[in-house]
Protein backbone atom coordinates (compact mmCIF):
# COMPACT_ATOMS: atom_id res chain seq x y z
CA UNK A 1 0.00 0.00 0.00
CA UNK A 2 1.29 3.45 -0.59
CA UNK A 3 -0.75 5.62 0.85
CA UNK A 4 -1.67 5.19 4.53
CA UNK A 5 -5.58 6.25 6.02
CA UNK A 6 -7.04 8.36 8.35
CA UNK A 7 -7.61 6.22 12.31
CA UNK A 8 -9.60 8.64 13.92
CA UNK A 9 -9.94 7.78 18.03
CA UNK A 10 -12.55 9.81 19.18
CA UNK A 11 -14.18 10.07 23.00
CA UNK A 12 -15.79 11.70 25.37
CA UNK A 13 -13.52 13.94 27.40
CA UNK A 14 -11.92 11.80 30.04
CA UNK A 15 -12.44 8.99 28.08
CA UNK A 16 -8.41 8.47 27.55
CA UNK A 17 -8.42 9.25 23.60
CA UNK A 18 -4.58 10.72 24.44
CA UNK A 19 -3.30 8.11 26.50
CA UNK A 20 -4.72 5.60 24.06
CA UNK A 21 -3.12 8.00 21.16
CA UNK A 22 0.35 7.71 22.56
CA UNK A 23 0.55 4.28 23.19
CA UNK A 24 -0.22 3.47 19.51
CA UNK A 25 2.54 5.51 18.69
CA UNK A 26 4.94 4.16 21.16
CA UNK A 27 4.36 0.26 19.73
CA UNK A 28 3.80 1.05 15.94
CA UNK A 29 6.27 2.89 14.31
CA UNK A 30 4.18 2.54 10.71
CA UNK A 31 1.81 5.43 12.31
CA UNK A 32 2.12 9.08 12.39
CA UNK A 33 0.27 11.36 14.97
CA UNK A 34 -1.25 14.32 13.21
CA UNK A 35 -1.18 16.74 15.68
CA UNK A 36 -4.37 19.70 16.09
CA UNK A 37 -4.07 23.22 16.15
CA UNK A 38 -5.63 24.91 19.01
CA UNK A 39 -6.83 28.08 20.77
CA UNK A 40 -7.12 26.72 24.22
CA UNK A 41 -3.85 27.12 27.04
CA UNK A 42 -1.61 24.17 27.04
CA UNK A 43 -2.12 22.22 30.37
CA UNK A 44 0.01 20.19 32.52
CA UNK A 45 3.22 19.46 31.03
CA UNK A 46 1.66 19.87 27.05
CA UNK A 47 3.99 21.41 24.79
CA UNK A 48 3.43 23.73 21.56
CA UNK A 49 3.88 21.03 18.18
CA UNK A 50 4.10 17.89 20.48
CA UNK A 51 0.96 17.72 22.36
CA UNK A 52 -1.27 20.47 19.95
CA UNK A 53 -0.41 23.51 18.21
CA UNK A 54 -1.44 26.33 20.42
CA UNK A 55 -2.16 29.66 18.67
CA UNK A 56 -4.46 32.39 18.78
CA UNK A 57 -7.38 33.16 17.80
CA UNK A 58 -7.01 35.25 15.43
CA UNK A 59 -4.11 33.07 13.62
CA UNK A 60 -6.99 30.50 13.84
CA UNK A 61 -9.17 32.09 12.01
CA UNK A 62 -6.88 33.49 9.56
CA UNK A 63 -5.88 29.83 8.72
CA UNK A 64 -9.76 28.55 8.66
CA UNK A 65 -10.18 31.67 5.90
CA UNK A 66 -7.26 30.14 3.85
CA UNK A 67 -8.40 27.09 4.04
CA UNK A 68 -5.96 25.24 5.95
CA UNK A 69 -8.04 23.00 7.98
CA UNK A 70 -9.32 19.58 6.34
CA UNK A 71 -11.84 19.93 9.33
CA UNK A 72 -11.92 22.49 12.64
CA UNK A 73 -14.92 22.49 14.93
CA UNK A 74 -15.48 24.66 18.38
CA UNK A 75 -15.61 22.42 21.43
CA UNK A 76 -15.99 24.19 25.14
CA UNK A 77 -15.06 27.46 23.82
CA UNK A 78 -12.29 26.57 21.71
CA UNK A 79 -11.15 25.85 18.23
CA UNK A 80 -9.67 22.76 17.25
CA UNK A 81 -8.62 21.85 13.95
CA UNK A 82 -6.59 19.34 11.52
CA UNK A 83 -4.03 20.95 9.30
CA UNK A 84 -4.42 19.77 5.62
CA UNK A 85 -0.86 19.87 4.92
CA UNK A 86 0.07 17.81 7.71
CA UNK A 87 -2.92 14.93 7.26
CA UNK A 88 -1.57 14.41 3.51
CA UNK A 89 2.28 14.71 4.38
CA UNK A 90 1.65 11.68 7.07
CA UNK A 91 -0.96 10.01 4.20
CA UNK A 92 1.31 10.12 1.37
CA UNK A 93 4.52 8.80 3.39
CA UNK A 94 2.18 5.74 3.61
CA UNK A 95 2.02 5.79 6.95
CA UNK A 96 -1.60 5.68 8.66
CA UNK A 97 -2.20 9.52 10.09
CA UNK A 98 -3.44 8.96 13.78
CA UNK A 99 -6.26 11.44 14.84
CA UNK A 100 -6.96 12.46 18.11
CA UNK A 101 -10.34 14.02 17.50
CA UNK A 102 -13.59 15.12 18.49
CA UNK A 103 -16.82 13.55 17.08
CA UNK A 104 -17.61 16.51 14.72
CA UNK A 105 -14.26 16.08 13.29
CA UNK A 106 -14.17 12.36 12.69
CA UNK A 107 -17.52 12.80 10.77
CA UNK A 108 -15.41 15.40 8.85
CA UNK A 109 -13.05 13.35 7.95
CA UNK A 110 -14.70 10.13 7.20
CA UNK A 111 -16.56 12.53 4.50
CA UNK A 112 -13.48 13.45 3.51
CA UNK A 113 -11.74 10.43 3.63
CA UNK A 114 -13.58 7.21 3.11
CA UNK A 115 -11.41 4.63 3.58
CA UNK A 116 -11.03 5.98 7.74
CA UNK A 117 -11.40 3.92 10.54
CA UNK A 118 -13.63 5.85 12.74
CA UNK A 119 -12.95 4.42 16.76
CA UNK A 120 -14.63 5.83 19.97
CA UNK A 121 -13.93 4.77 23.34
CA UNK A 122 -16.02 3.83 26.03
CA UNK A 123 -15.32 4.64 29.62
CA UNK A 124 -16.26 1.41 31.58
CA UNK A 125 -19.06 3.37 33.14
CA UNK A 126 -20.34 6.95 33.81
CA UNK A 127 -18.71 6.66 37.00
CA UNK A 128 -15.40 5.90 36.05
CA UNK A 129 -15.74 8.78 33.23
CA UNK A 130 -17.00 11.90 36.16
CA UNK A 131 -14.13 10.18 38.35
CA UNK A 132 -10.95 10.61 35.48
CA UNK A 133 -12.52 14.10 35.20
CA UNK A 134 -11.99 14.96 38.69
CA UNK A 135 -9.15 13.77 38.81
CA UNK A 136 -7.50 16.45 36.02
CA UNK A 137 -8.38 19.01 38.34
CA UNK A 138 -7.69 21.20 35.39
CA UNK A 139 -11.24 22.66 35.36
CA UNK A 140 -13.79 24.72 37.16
CA UNK A 141 -17.03 23.47 38.70
CA UNK A 142 -18.73 25.04 35.88
CA UNK A 143 -16.64 23.66 33.22
CA UNK A 144 -16.90 20.08 34.49
CA UNK A 145 -20.81 20.27 34.26
CA UNK A 146 -20.09 20.96 30.70
CA UNK A 147 -17.80 18.52 29.42
CA UNK A 148 -20.70 16.47 31.48
CA UNK A 149 -22.81 17.74 29.33
CA UNK A 150 -21.18 17.31 26.28
CA UNK A 151 -20.41 14.19 27.26
CA UNK A 152 -23.96 12.60 27.01
CA UNK A 153 -24.12 14.13 23.77
CA UNK A 154 -21.20 12.74 22.53
CA UNK A 155 -22.42 8.89 23.55
CA UNK A 156 -25.43 9.77 21.82
CA UNK A 157 -23.91 10.62 18.40
CA UNK A 158 -20.96 8.47 18.93
CA UNK A 159 -23.49 5.69 17.59
CA UNK A 160 -22.43 6.83 13.82
CA UNK A 161 -19.35 5.46 14.37
CA UNK A 162 -18.09 2.09 13.15
CA UNK A 163 -15.92 0.67 15.70
CA UNK A 164 -16.16 1.22 19.94
CA UNK A 165 -13.70 0.30 22.71
CA UNK A 166 -14.53 0.19 25.91
CA UNK A 167 -11.16 1.52 27.67
CA UNK A 168 -10.70 -0.15 31.19
CA UNK A 169 -7.61 -1.78 30.62
CA UNK A 170 -4.79 0.31 28.46
CA UNK A 171 -3.09 -2.65 26.94
CA UNK A 172 -6.32 -4.71 25.98
CA UNK A 173 -7.81 -0.77 24.35
CA UNK A 174 -4.51 -0.14 22.63
CA UNK A 175 -4.76 -3.46 20.63
CA UNK A 176 -8.36 -3.56 20.29
CA UNK A 177 -7.59 -0.27 18.23
CA UNK A 178 -4.78 -1.86 16.69
CA UNK A 179 -7.21 -4.68 15.39
CA UNK A 180 -9.08 -2.39 14.11
CA UNK A 181 -6.48 -1.55 11.36
CA UNK A 182 -5.48 -4.96 11.08
CA UNK A 183 -9.51 -5.94 10.21
CA UNK A 184 -9.87 -8.09 13.10
CA UNK A 185 -12.34 -6.33 14.88
CA UNK A 186 -15.81 -6.38 13.95
CA UNK A 187 -17.87 -3.46 13.24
Amino acid sequence: RTRGRPLVVSATSGGGKSTICRGMLERYSDLGLSISHTTRRPRGKERDGVDYFFVTRQDFERMIAEGKFVEWAQVHGELYGTSRQQLESILLSGKDALLDIDIQGGFKIKRLYPESWLVFLLPPSFDVLLERLQKRATESEEKLRLRLQTAVSELERSLGYEYFVVNDELEKAIEEVQNVRLGLKKK
